[in-house]
């Protein structure tokens, strides 16, 4: 015999390939020069794992779609619409209804939290428009006051004024004549300044207000059904 064909080792082992034959070798001797065998390379290509973990995800992706739903779900009650979750959606998902459960009861805890805070805001804007308003009545009032204090010390200074001209006042009875009128002005102008202020405030409170209203998103009533 001058020379011996090649063997060749495939399956599960580490080394899979050629290996030159030796007179007298065994199939455990041979098994071992390529490395024994590969746990690992044994159980990817298992296919009872192999189908354990397909089960796995695909109750995983069924889950996932169920908690999609719900989402939806809350989504449309924060926008208007009022609609409770479907038994007949959520009844076809292939998972326990204990899971089932759990996350309609998730999505509902959650609106009704958003709703809570929604009432709350709107309770604090509506109760920020109101105090705006008397703000606004207040200072209204003050200002006619103040315009009218301001119309009578600028009359007096005219008349003191004529009659400084005609000699029959001193010099220091015009100056706090002027300085009434200076005072009059100067908390006519802080009594403008503040009432365009609360005007401004209480145009971005009535904004807020308006805008939290006509969204809608929690004005719904949660009345989800979870599934039995």
């Amino acid at each position: 015999m001058a020379e011996y064909r090649p063997i060749y080792v495939n399956g599960d082992v580490s080394k899979p390939g050629e290996y030159p034959y030796r007179p007298a070798t065994t199939a455990r001797q041979v098994i071992a020069v390529a490395g024994c065998y590969d746990i690992m390379h044994i159980r990817m290509n298992n296919p009872y794992l192999a189908s354990a973990d397909l089960r796995s995800e695909y109750a995983s992706l069924w889950t996932e779609f169920a908690k999609e739903q719900a989402h939806m779900w809350r989504i449309k009650n924060e926008l208007g619409d009022g609609s409770q979750i479907s038994p007949r959606v959520l009844g076809d998902v292939p998972i326990a209804q204990s899971a089932l459960s759990e996350i309609v009861n998730a999505e509902t805890e959650y609106l009704k939290t958003k709703q809570s805070d929604y009432q709350r805001e709107k309770a604090f804007l509506q109760r920020g428009v109101r105090q705006g308003d008397d703000e606004v009545r207040v200072l209204s009032e003050q200002q006619k006051n103040e315009e009218q204090g301001f119309q009578s010390d600028l009359e007096e200074l005219q008349k003191v004024g004529d009659l400084f001209g005609k000699g029959a006042l001193i010099s220091p009875r015009v100056t706090d004549a002027r300085r009434a009128v200076l005072l009059s002005s100067t908390r006519k102008l802080q009594t403008t300044a503040q009432l365009m202020q609360v005007k401004k405030q209480q145009d971005e409170l009535t904004r807020s207000w308006k805008s939290s209203t006509t969204s809608g998103g929690s004005t719904c009533s949660v009345s989800c059904k979870t599934p039995a």
